[in-house]
C-alpha cells in the first residue's frame, strides 16, 4: 500500500478501531469489553514485551512496597471529589472524552483526607533543599516553557529519606487509594483466563502473585520533588501530556506560602465535579479552585455571568473557535474563558472580545513584556492543601500554573500497572523511532527505497498509535507531537483524526 494510502485512512482506522490500553490475558488482547482488531499479532507483542521490559526496569529501581499492603487502609471512594470528561458537546479538544482504561468520569480524583502528614511532607523538603548538588535545572525549555520560568525538580532516587518515605510509606497508602479512586481501572474487570504473570519477592524468599484490587500491580515509573520559587522566576509548567497511565500530585507545603499555582486540566470545566462530591468537599481540608464558578469580566456587569443562551453545541464551538482567532496571542486565553465570555455577552462576539481585552487590561498592551510562552497554561488551576493528592490519567493534556509570590513544593509520582499495556504510547514510540531512521537515509537509491518503507512502517504504526487512544494535538507538548514534526520534516502531510 503507497505512503499516501495509508496516511488518508488514518482518521477512518481510528474510527473503526476503538481499542486502547489493554489487559495482559489469554488472546486475543482485550480492553475493557472490546476486542482488539486491526494492529497485527507482531507489533501488539513488541507492544507487550515493551510493556514487560518497562515493568522490569521500574522493580530495578523502585523497592517493593506490597509487603506493606496488608498494614495499609486505603481512602474510600466517597473520600475523592471526582471530577468528568466534558463531552464534546462542552469542550472542543482532544480530551472532550476518555480513552481506556478510563472511564467518562476518570479525568481527574482530589483527595478529600491528606495522604502525608505535614512532619512527613517537611522532612521531603528539607532534605531537597539541603541536597548537595541542589535543585536540578532543565538545560533546555520544557513543553513551552523557557528553562529560566520552569522549576527545579529532585528525583527520588537521589534523596535516601525521601525515597525510603515515599516506597515504604507513601505507596502502601497510595496504591490502594488509587484502586478505590478508579475503580476498575487498575485491575481486570474480570479474572483472566490466564493467571497473571506479574509477581514479586517477599523478604522470606517467597512469590506472591499481583492481587486484583489491592493496588500491589501498581509500579512506579518516576517520582520527582518539584519547587517553584516566584524569586527567582521558576513559577511554571507548560501544557504536555506525560507518557504514564496515572500520574500523581501530592501538595507539600501550606497554600499560605504562595500565591497562585496549582495544576490545570484543560478539560476540567469549573463546577464539573460529579453530582454530591461539591457537598463533601464543604468544610473539608482541600481547597479545590475549580469547584467555584469562574467569575467573567463584563463592560455590563461586574458579577457572575450565569446567562443562559438558545445555542447549540455546535454553534457554541464555533463561535469560541472564531473569538480565539480573534483575540492577541501575546497571552493565551482559554476554551472556559472563551465560553463564559460568549455566554455572558449573550453570544455577541464583539462585546465578548470587548469584555476579554478589558478584563486582561494591559497585558496585551506592553509589547516591550516578554512572552510566557505559547504553550503557557491557562484556565482554572486545582490548588491542593499540604498532604493532599491530584490523581489523572497521565495522557491528558495538563500543566503547572504559574505562582505570583512564595515558593511552591510538589510530589509527583508517575505509575504504570503491570496488567494494563498502553499500546497507544508504545506504538507511538515505534512510529517515533522508525522515522528517526527515516530522516537518516537519502531519498535515492536503495537507502531511498529503505526510507519509503520505514516512512510507511511509521504510518501504520501512528495509526495503530491513533486507534489506540493516542492524543494528538499538533504539537501542544503530547507524546505525539514528535512523530507530528517527523513526518512533516520527510514532506508527508498528515491527514490526523
Amino acid at each position: 500500500m503507497a505512503v499516501g494510502q495509508l496516511l488518508t485512512i488514518i482518521s477512518a482506522y481510528a474510527l473503526r478501531t476503538p481499542f486502547a490500553s489493554g489487559r495482559l490475558a489469554t488472546a486475543p488482547v482485550r480492553c475493557a469489553s472490546t476486542t482488539m482488531v486491526g494492529a497485527s499479532r507482531r507489533r501488539r507483542l513488541i507492544c507487550e514485551e515493551m510493556h514487560a521490559a518497562a515493568v522490569r526496569a521500574s522493580e530495578d529501581v523502585f523497592i517493593n512496597y506490597q509487603e506493606a499492603l496488608l498494614d495499609a487502609t486505603a481512602l474510600s471512594n466517597s473520600t475523592w471529589l471526582r471530577f468528568p470528561f466534558p463531552g464534546e458537546d462542552s469542550f472542543d479538544g482532544a480530551d472532550a472524552t476518555s480513552s481506556a482504561p478510563f472511564g467518562p468520569n476518570d479525568l481527574a480524583r482530589v483527595s478529600l483526607e491528606p495522604l502525608l502528614t505535614p512532619e512527613e511532607c517537611e522532612e521531603m523538603i528539607r532534605e531537597a533543599d539541603a541536597d548537595y548538588h541542589g535543585w536540578r535545572r532543565a538545560p533546555a525549555s520544557r513543553y513551552g516553557t523557557d528553562a529560566s520560568r520552569a522549576g527545579g525538580m529532585l528525583p527520588i532516587e537521589d534523596l535516601s529519606v525521601t525515597y525510603r518515605l515515599v516506597m515504604e510509606i507513601l505507596m502502601p497508602r497510595l496504591a490502594p487509594a488509587c484502586v478505590a479512586a478508579y475503580p476498575g481501572v487498575f485491575s481486570p474487570a474480570q479474572p483472566s483466563a490466564q493467571p497473571s504473570t506479574s509477581s514479586w519477592t517477599c523478604d522470606d524468599g517467597s512469590e506472591r502473585e499481583d492481587a486484583a484490587g489491592d493496588g500491589s500491580s501498581l509500579r512506579v515509573v518516576g517520582a520527582r520533588l518539584v519547587r517553584y520559587d516566584a524569586a527567582a522566576g521558576h513559577v511554571e509548567l507548560g501544557m504536555h501530556r506525560d507518557g504514564t497511565l496515572c500520574t500523581v500530585n501530592i501538595a507539600l507545603n501550606s497554600l499560605s506560602e504562595y500565591e497562585g499555582g496549582g495544576t490545570l486540566i484543560e478539560a476540567l470545566l469549573p463546577g464539573s465535579c460529579l453530582d454530591g462530591d461539591a457537598e463533601a468537599a464543604a468544610g473539608s481540608e482541600v481547597e479545590v479552585g475549580v469547584v467555584a464558578k469562574v467569575e467573567v469580566a463584563s463592560a455590563a456587569a461586574g458579577s457572575e455571568a450565569e446567562v443562559e443562551l438558545a445555542l447549540t453545541p455546535a454553534d457554541m464551538v464555533a463561535m469560541v473557535k472564531k473569538l480565539r482567532a480573534e483575540l492577541p496571542r501575546g497571552q493565551p486565553v482559554g476554551l472556559r474563558e472563551c465560553k463564559a465570555a460568549v455566554q455572558a455577552a449573550g453570544g455577541d462576539l464583539e462585546a465578548a472580545k470587548a469584555a476579554l481585552l478589558a478584563a486582561r487590561g494591559s497585558a496585551w498592551e506592553v509589547a516591550a513584556e516578554p512572552v510566557r510562552s505559547s504553550n503557557a497554561p491557562t484556565g482554572v488551576p486545582i490548588r491542593l492543601k499540604r498532604g493532599h493528592a491530584l490523581l489523572h490519567p497521565g495522557s491528558v493534556l495538563h500543566g503547572g500554573a504559574p505562582i505570583i509570590s512564595g515558593v511552591r513544593y510538589v510530589l509527583v509520582v508517575f505509575l504504570m500497572d503491570t496488567q494494563t499495556v498502553e499500546y497507544d504510547r508504545h506504538y507511538t514510540q515505534m512510529a517515533q523511532d522508525a522515522l528517526a531512521k527515516a530522516l537518516a537515509m537519502g531519498p535515492e537509491g536503495e537507502e531511498g527505497e529503505a526510507r519509503r518503507r520505514l516512512i510507511e512502517e511509521a504510518t501504520q504504526l501512528f495509526a495503530d498509535a491513533c486507534a489506540a487512544g493516542a492524543k494528538v494535538d499538533d504539537s501542544r507538548g503530547s507524546g505525539t507531537a514528535a512523530v507530528v514534526e517527523a513526518f512533516r520534516a520527510l514532506g508527508v502531510q498528515l491527514e490526523l483524526p
